[in-house]
């Protein structure tokens, strides 16, 4: 080979080099040429986590390879058509959009896995004749026949706590507290009849009452027909006299929130707070005016009055959150409330202070559940339990899981999201769905 040769041989190797050795860091970097608009363009990466692993992934209709978990490399930027199944479950789809020099995860947010759903929810009966449901913490309890049931959302498991034939006309569980022995004890009857009801005994509390709650001690709190705020002992059967003209009132962990008409004057009401040493002090001195009121407490001791269809975050000052709201529901996964009426429900976090709306039908809708966990919200939307997807952006998936035969259906959700229990009728069902 002549010098010559040799020179343009290693000239052609510098500039093939010069040329290639950019390009390739380039192509690393996640960069690319865009040969129809003649520009050097960033690629993104799509990140997809599900539970359970091994989904398959489909971007605008063309199955990847690789299964979940997996991280697509080398995007160009714009929206995608993501679909995600596996067999057994219910598929997943939305829109992403790619951007380059990001990772987009999928999920977005700090919920890390999707969380997809049984196509096929396994249903059984855990009882019959069931006239009652109280869910309380976690728990639910059931009055069927004389028995009162206790059952583990979690996995359907049940507990018999009392059998006795005095429950035989009793309609509802009003309340449920542990005694110092950690055996559950309850406040049932009617809605003209009030007891209480132990392991070991029945004390008759009062016929005329339209709220009751276990309070601080070995006492419960009822407000009678004539509105007044009473605390019952139950060691010594004596009451007390603790509010007058009361409307409505709810037990928080060291003190009470109630609402009363004010002594100087009767077209005032003020929300009162009483702690457990007797302490009373006013929160706000004049509500705005009402008929119908309900107060919800959160754990921290926070606040919030629906008044009439109004709801309102309490603090130096009533601030309003929404309207036309029928129901509210403290949510400790949250945090923050589960509310809405019989057409929206919505969802308002407390460390965001922010609104979300789930999702508006035009069928009735019931009281919905939210688990932080998988990041759905269940729904009676008409005569069908319904799984939807809270999603900012507005592209939220929707899984029919049972038909019920009534939109006011009671329901929990265990905190993993994989079981509900409901009452449908008169039969207390699970269903399992993950």
């Amino acid at each position: 080979m002549t010098v010559k040769k040799r020179a343009a041989l290693i000239i052609c190797g510098i500039i093939i080099f010069s040329l290639a050795a950019p390009a390739a860091i380039f192509f690393a970097r996640g960069y690319y040429f865009d040969f129809s608009t003649r520009r050097i363009v960033q690629t993104g990466t799509l990140a997809v986590k599900t539970d359970p692993r091994g989904a398959s992934v489909s971007l605008n209709g063309a199955k990847l390879k690789d299964a979940t978990p997996i991280a697509v490399r080398f995007l160009t930027p714009g929206e995608y058509e993501l679909t995600i199944q596996k067999q057994g479950y219910q598929s997943w789809k939305k829109t992403v959009n790619i951007r380059g020099r990001f990772v987009t995860y999928v999920p977005s947010g700090d919920r890390g896995k999707i969380f997809l759903l049984t196509d096929a929810p396994q249903a059984a009966t855990l009882a019959t004749n069931t006239r009652e449901v109280l869910m309380k913490d976690g728990g639910v309890f059931a009055l069927a026949e004389n028995k009162i049931y206790e059952y583990d959302p979690a996995n359907g498991s049940h507990t018999l706590l009392t059998a006795t034939s005095t429950l035989a006309t009793a309609q509802n569980l009003f309340d449920e507290k542990p005694d110092q022995s950690g055996s559950p004890t309850f406040l049932i009857g009617d809605k003209d009849h009030l007891e209480y009801l132990d392991s070991t005994k029945i004390l008759d509390l009062s016929a005329n009452f339209s709220k009751a709650q276990f309070w601080v001690g070995n006492s419960v709190l009822i407000l009678t027909g004539k509105k007044q705020l009473e605390q019952f002992d139950l060691a010594t059967g004596q009451t007390q006299i603790i509010g007058q003209n009361v409307l409505d009132f709810t037990v928080q962990v060291d003190s009470l929130g109630y609402l009363a008409r004010s002594a100087q004057n009767s077209n005032n009401v003020e929300l009162l707070q009483l702690s457990s040493n007797g302490q009373t002090k006013t929160v706000i001195a004049n509500l705005p005016h009402f008929s119908q009121s309900q107060i919800i407490r959160a754990p921290t001791g926070q606040l919030f009055l629906l008044l009439d269809k109004d709801l309102y975050q309490v603090g130096d000052n009533l601030n309003k959150i929404n309207s036309q709201v029928t129901y509210v529901r403290w949510d400790s996964e949250l945090p923050g409330l589960v509310y809405g009426n019989f057409h929206e429900a919505w969802i308002y976090s407390t460390d965001k202070i922010e609104n979300q709306l789930v999702t508006r039908s035009s069928e009735n809708l019931g009281p919905a559940w939210y688990t932080k966990k998988t990041g759905y919200v269940f729904v009676v939307v008409g005569q069908t339990l319904d799984a939807i997807e809270v999603d900012p952006a507005g592209q939220s998936n929707v899984y029919p899981l049972a038909k019920v035969q009534n939109s006011d259906t009671q329901f929990s959700v265990s905190s993993a999201g994989d079981t509900i229990i409901y009452l449908d009728g008169v039969n207390l069902k699970s269903l399992k769905i993950r």
